[in-house]
Parts: C-alpha cells; sequence; structure tokens
C-alpha cells in the first residue's frame, strides 16, 4: 500500500493508463485487507498534502498528485463501510475498532481512573471488575477470563465500551495524549523478526485451539506432520539469532537513508527524496496507528521497516553515480598540486 501510494502520488506522470489502473484497483485491495492500513493511509495523503503546500514556494519540486491517492482511499473506506453494514447492520469504517482503544486505554490506566470516578454514577458493566482490570491490552482483550470477555466481548459491549472510551478521553485528554506518544515512540524502535516462532502460542487463539481445530477438522491426514513439524515442538528458537543480521542491515540502512536523503535534496533528486520522505512517514504513522491505538508489538514494525533496506538497495547506484564526479573533482584537484608541487 506504502509503495501504491507513492506512485500514485509522485509518480502518476511516468505511468501508462493501465499501469495507473493497476496500481489503482491494487492500493484499493491493500488500504482495506487490515483495519489499520486506511489510516495509515490518510496519514500518507495529510503528508502529501505538506508536501504539495511546501511545492509552492519551490518551483522546481514537482508538485504531488492529491486526486489519483484519495480515490482509492475514498473507494476503500466505502467499501468497507457497506462491508459492516451489510453483515453487522452498522455503516462503520470499524463496528468493533473501540475494543482496542479501550483495551489500550485500560492498560495504560486512564480508562480504570475514568471508572473508578464514573461507576457510582453509570453503573457501567466493567465496574464490577474494577479491581481485576489487566495491565496488558492483550490480556484484556483475549485472555479466557478477561472481565472483558465476561461483560459482552466484542458484539455484546459496544454501546458501553464506546462511551467508556470517549469519556475517557475527554477526562483525560493530557494523559492520553502523553500514553500515546510514549507508545508511539516504543512502537517505532519495536522491529523484531520472526515473532512467533520457536512457540506453541500462534496454535492456540482466545480459549479456542484455533489453528490446530482447523487443521484436524479440514486436513486430517496433515495434522500429524503440523503436530510434529519443528515449529509446533518449539524448535526454531534459533531463528531468532536472524535478528542480529537484520538489526544491523536496518541500522546500517537507516544510516544510510539520512545521509543519502540530504545528498538528494541538495542534488535536485526529487523523486528519491519524496520516496525516503513517504517511507519515514508511513513507519510513523504505523508507529501511531498500531502502539498509539492498539499496543506496541514487534509484528506491527517489522512489516514495515524492510521498506528502508529496499530504498537503500534501490538508490545506491544513482548514490555513487552522484558521489563520482565529486571523488573525481577531488582526484582532479590531487593531481593538480602534485603537478605544482613538480613544477616548483
Amino acid at each position: 500500500m506504502v509503495l501504491c501510494f507513492f506512485l500514485l502520488a509522485f509518480c502518476s506522470r511516468r505511468l501508462r493508463p493501465a499501469e495507473l489502473g493497476y496500481i489503482f484497483a491494487l492500493t484499493v485491495v491493500a488500504a482495506t485487507v487490515h483495519f489499520s492500513h486506511l489510516p495509515m493511509a490518510v496519514g500518507l495523503l495529510l503528508m502529501t498534502v505538506l508536501v504539495r503546500i511546501a511545492c509552492r514556494k519551490r518551483p522546481q519540486i514537482p508538485p504531488p498528485n492529491l486526486i489519483l491517492p484519495a480515490l482509492p482511499i475514498a473507494v476503500a473506506l466505502l467499501l468497507m463501510m457497506a462491508v459492516n453494514y451489510f453483515t453487522l447492520g452498522e455503516a462503520a469504517f470499524s463496528v468493533n475498532g473501540y475494543a482496542f482503544q479501550l483495551a489500550r486505554l485500560v492498560a495504560d490506566g486512564q480508562a480504570v481512573s475514568y471508572l473508578r470516578e464514573a461507576c457510582p454514577q453509570r453503573g457501567y458493566a466493567l465496574c464490577e471488575y474494577i479491581d481485576r482490570l489487566p495491565n496488558d491490552s492483550d490480556e484484556f482483550l483475549w485472555s479466557p477470563d478477561s472481565p472483558f470477555r465476561k461483560v459482552g466481548w466484542f458484539a455484546g459491549y459496544r454501546r458501553e465500551g464506546r462511551e467508556i472510551v470517549v469519556h475517557t478521553i475527554m477526562r483525560f485528554p493530557l494523559w492520553t495524549l502523553k500514553s500515546a506518544l510514549k507508545n508511539t515512540a516504543r512502537q517505532v524502535v519495536e522491529v523484531r523478526t520472526g515473532t512467533g516462532y520457536g512457540f506453541a502460542s500462534y496454535k492456540t487463539y482466545g480459549n479456542r485451539q484455533n489453528t490446530s481445530d482447523e487443521i484436524r477438522t479440514y486436513y486430517p491426514s496433515e495434522y500429524g506432520a503440523f503436530e510434529n513439524s519443528r515449529q509446533s515442538r518449539g524448535e526454531l528458537a534459533h531463528l531468532y539469532n536472524l535478528n542480529r543480521l537484520h538489526r544491523a542491515a536496518l541500522i546500517l540502512s537507516f544510516l544510510y537513508g539520512c545521509a543519502m536523503g540530504l545528498l538528494f535534496a541538495k542534488r535536485g533528486q526529487w523523486l528519491q527524496t519524496e520516496l525516503l520522505v513517504t517511507i519515514a512517514c508511513a513507519v510513523l504513522v504505523n508507529s501511531f496507528v498500531s502502539g498509539a491505538l492498539s499496543r506496541p508489538s514487534a509484528r506491527y514494525g517489522s512489516r514495515l521497516i524492510w521498506l528502508l533496506s529496499l530504498f537503500a538497495l534501490a538508490s545506491y547506484r544513482q548514490a555513487y553515480d552522484l558521489l563520482r564526479p565529486a571523488r573525481a573533482s577531488s582526484e582532479l584537484s590531487q593531481s593538480e598540486r602534485l603537478t605544482c608541487s613538480r613544477g616548483w
């Protein structure tokens, strides 16, 4: 989605109509497959608006296209609202999205403080469990013994859950903002790859053995191989050692991106600069959407951070060509000094 957005916003003049149509459709699909993608796309669109405003003062920078990336975002939003309307009877972007925000506010403490103040007057169902609310958002959402399950879970607690979220934010706006910024910062550095390998936790979901049950039911002949696999036996922990290699590559890509971003901007290579800005903005927006609205998690960061390495691999030849004239000039200057020294 991020790369498609970049192509629509900054490269539309270079694409043929058929290519534009394909990328448009791919952007719509990408924006609808996960609830966090559409807010990320909106964040990228706001970034593009700021870039277009900045281009007014610098006519040498080609302004980005705003209409082409905005259209698939609007189509994706309409599709998601239509699906929710026909399946759940409510025309909303995310019918159950409140639950993740509620879990985050409970884990950070704002919702607990609000409930202690409001329970005597409002009598929420969660008030009965106020002293047993977990300080971990995953435990609040998915634990079999979670109070959230006991009061109705996702579908059964929408009305009260949404009210608690809204009133909590209104009651503690600065506290909520501080927690959101802290969780965003935590998410930026949460990029550990291989989350889930070496453990059997992926086999369960909530209080149900989701993966095991599905494979046993629909693929009985494969179930034995599944149970005897190295992942099921927890023997893939050594794959975590790859994180050292991945982190080294990411650090080098980050340092390269900072240096080359300045070089590309200085030399007027605006397309490369815009790609790097798009990637940086996507990482930050993803960190806010995932970390502040849900929870900081390594898998949320790892799904995007590879774009930094992609930028490094895609642009190294252009960076080399930009640095070569400077190196040739330096060698020429050294040669001239040597000649003058000999002549003297």
